[in-house]
């Protein structure tokens, strides 16, 4: 069984490319899905960047934070609720 940690993140704008990724977990159910069965398989079909993906295969929810954080212009007073499903 998976454990889901939900990662309250504060940009200075719209969410980046990863952040919309892990976002869509909490949505999307074949993604959620196939994330649980096999989560390398998912991040490299996921169109992400290689660094992007390099984060998500660290399985650090820190390091997936600071990285939206960083991408979506720094931190800032817009909540996002992204749901990081191990």
């Amino acid at each position: 069984m998976s454990n889901q940690l939900s990662l309250n993140v504060s940009t200075a704008g719209d969410l980046c490319p990863l952040g919309n990724f892990i976002l869509s977990l909490s949505f999307d159910q074949k993604r959620r899905a196939d994330w649980i069965k096999n989560r390398e398989k998912v991040i490299a079909g996921s169109g992400l960047s290689p660094s992007d993906q390099a984060v998500l295969l660290t399985d650090s929810p820190t390091k997936v934070k600071n990285a939206i954080i960083a991408e979506s212009g720094g931190p800032g007073p817009r909540i996002w609720i992204c749901v990081w499903i191990r």
